[in-house]
């Protein structure tokens, strides 16, 4: 008979270690399921029936309807990942006095739409591959030393019939990137802010919103590329209001020119023959817009390198009817400007 109670009593001490292993209270592979809004610490919406925390992976799903899950207190975990079906927006609200902080990776589907507030924080410490859109009003931190930090990468996806480019969005927020951050090829960095971090980039760079000019600050380089998918070249937006008004880029390192510049006039701005407007400052220049075009000018661009001395990049808009100088754009290779 003892010969069978050393492997049971074993067995059983196995179990009693297991189980003071797991702690208490933590419930990895935890799923959020919220009907309309939802707040993180309602343990009802986890499908372990605890509040997901420390050592958790914790994955929103998306339901038939909008939902929107808010986090108003400091909250740590393991793996964050908003799943990615053809389902309805599955809105992230960080609010003011709440983070979230992820010890490992984090993948936000295209259905997402997360902003973080002013007065919040979004940190992940891996790498963190953004399909869908956020707004950083706030700090995000996307703290992997690994190349990028920060992916902005575009899935076929859609919400309802609306197809869903991935999307950045500073509102005068910070993002902090130290592996840098990737536009992909159909994606968006957009907005007013400062990021601090190499950017790349065979996407669409543009400051301010679509009815107003801004500043975008990159401590590090802006890298724009050619890309030979279907979809184009690097896209770098320029919006004018007036001679003074202006959408400017401020780059500490150097500012690598390819692809498209695309200058748009606000409220039916038309300048000045010859008004120049400075509005990239950086250490050094690499390269040359592959193209230079006007949207909602009459007319077309001509590019050329005025002396080195100063070394301008100009470019001139000509009447398309009457070849007649209308205005003159300036890219100025100056020395990064203390602000």
């Amino acid at each position: 008979m003892k010969m069978f109670q050393t492997p049971v009593v074993l067995l059983l001490a196995l179990i009693a270690a297991c189980v003071q292993a797991t702690p208490i209270g933590l419930s990895p592979n935890a799923t959020a399921v919220c009907a309309s809004t939802c707040n993180w610490n309602d343990t009802l919406i986890w499908s372990t029936g605890t509040v997901p925390g420390v050592g958790d992976d914790v994955t929103i799903q998306n339901t038939d309807t909008t939902v929107t899950l808010v986090i108003d207190v400091p909250i740590s975990i393991s793996s964050f990942t908003v799943s990615q079906s053809n389902k309805q927006a599955s809105n992230i609200k960080i609010v003011s006095g709440g983070s979230l902080t992820i010890s490992g990776t984090s993948t936000l589907g295209y259905t997402t739409v997360m902003t973080i507030e002013s007065g919040a924080s979004f940190t992940v410490s891996g790498q963190i591959t953004n399909r869908g859109l956020v707004t950083v009003q706030g700090n995000f931190s996307a703290l992997a030393s690994a190349t990028p930090s920060l992916d902005i990468d575009t899935q076929n996806g859609q919400i309802s019939t609306t197809q869903v480019y991935a999307t950045v969005t500073l509102d005068g927020g910070y993002l902090i990137a130290p592996g840098g951050v990737h536009v992909s090829s159909t994606a968006n960095l957009l907005g007013d802010g400062h990021i601090i971090g190499n950017v790349a980039s065979t996407g669409t760079i543009s400051m301010g919103t679509s009815s107003s000019v801004g500043t975008l600050y990159i401590t590090g380089q802006l890298v724009l590329s050619t890309t030979t998918t279907s979809v184009g070249d690097s896209k770098l937006k320029v919006k004018v209001a007036s001679a003074t008004s202006f959408d400017h880029i401020i780059i500490s390192d150097v500012f690598v020119q390819d692809g498209d510049l695309i200058v748009t006039p606000l409220n039916n701005y038309e300048p000045l023959a010859h008004t120049q407007f400075i509005f990239a400052n950086h250490s050094s220049q690499r390269g040359g817009f592959d193209t230079t075009r006007g949207s909602g000018f009459q007319g077309v661009f001509n590019n050329k390198w005025t002396s080195a001395v100063d070394q301008q990049y100009t470019f001139v808009i000509y009447d398309s009817a009457s070849t007649v100088a209308i205005s003159v754009f300036l890219v100025v290779v100056c020395a990064f400007l203390t602000l």
